[in-house]
């Protein structure tokens, strides 16, 4: 089968843990060369299925230390789909902006990834602070889910109406997030800035409701 041929080339490995799960990891090469010859299309789809396991797994409460172990033996997959979607979006713009591509398919999928993924580095970033202590780590989260949702969508995928409502809430609790993490940092003229921000998003958001 393909998988023996890829297990035989140690291409991919193949564990299982303490509880009989298995898991299986594909080389990083040949990991590199398959997102190089994705099309936008396959490369979001990809990216959606990565996004949806994560979501399935994250379970982290900060007032909740039981979810804290789960939570941070994945903070690196969080950041990794962060730096992929960042990428995504850069790239649909400045194909349309190069091509003047109308809609794609992929499109209305890339403008989800962007409120969850967004929504993802926002919560990761709050377990890097409580779970951790890795302020300058859940900073950069921040700084990447805030990249992240001030990212130019391609025509087809502009958020609008309800989009437009729930990216604005996302950008609200992003900086009330990034609010906390300076305050427990002790930057708190930072702290109170964002925080400020965060609720000048909020007033916007339910005004628009």
């Amino acid at each position: 089968s393909d998988v023996a041929k890829l297990k035989q080339f140690s291409l991919l490995s193949v564990r299982e843990n303490a509880h009989g799960e298995r898991t299986g990891c594909l080389h990083r090469l040949l990991g590199q060369s398959l997102r190089a010859h994705m099309d936008s299309h396959a490369a979001a789809h990809t990216l959606g299925v990565c996004v949806w396991a994560l979501e399935q797994h994250w379970a982290f409460d900060p007032a909740d230390t039981t979810t804290w172990t789960a939570a941070t033996a994945v903070l690196g997959h969080v950041q990794a789909v962060g730096r992929h979607t960042h990428a995504l979006l850069r790239g649909a713009a400045e194909a349309d902006e190069c091509e003047g591509a109308g809609a794609g398919p992929e499109h209305e999928l890339v403008a989800a990834l962007q409120l969850r993924v967004s929504a993802l580095l926002t919560q990761g970033a709050l377990c890097m602070c409580f779970a951790l202590s890795r302020f300058d780590q859940a900073q950069q989260a921040l700084e990447a889910a805030r990249a992240i949702q001030q990212s130019l969508l391609p025509p087809g995928g502009v958020a609008c109406g309800g989009g437009a409502c729930s990216l604005q809430r996302g950008r609200a609790l992003t900086l009330d997030t990034a609010g906390k993490v300076a305050r427990y940092s002790g930057k708190l003229t930072e702290a109170e800035a964002l925080l400020r921000e965060a609720l000048q998003l909020w007033r916007q958001w339910r005004r628009g409701r």
